[in-house]
């Protein structure tokens, strides 16, 4: 339909791994990080990260378990 093509058009490939890697960050956000307070502190600073750019542009690199934990670590503090 109209509002399809025009979803698939704003949309480009990077869209579908962008939420692979924002759910695995909330994921892995909730687990580490016991404090509802910094859990909804660092998941706002998630959201301004500038990930689906760099995906679209092809110049993101996945981040491992041990890269998640540290930018955690690093964003815990206000």
């Amino acid at each position: 339909t109209k509002i399809k093509n025009v979803l698939e058009k704003a949309l480009d490939a990077a869209y579908e791994p962008y939420l692979d890697f924002v759910h695995a960050m909330r994921t892995r956000i909730k687990e580490k990080e016991p404090s509802a307070e910094v859990r909804g502190r660092l998941l706002k600073k998630l959201g301004t990260l500038d990930v689906l750019n760099e995906m679209s542009k092809g110049i993101f690199i996945a981040w491992s378990p041990e890269d998640m934990d540290a930018w955690i670590a690093e964003q815990r503090v206000e």
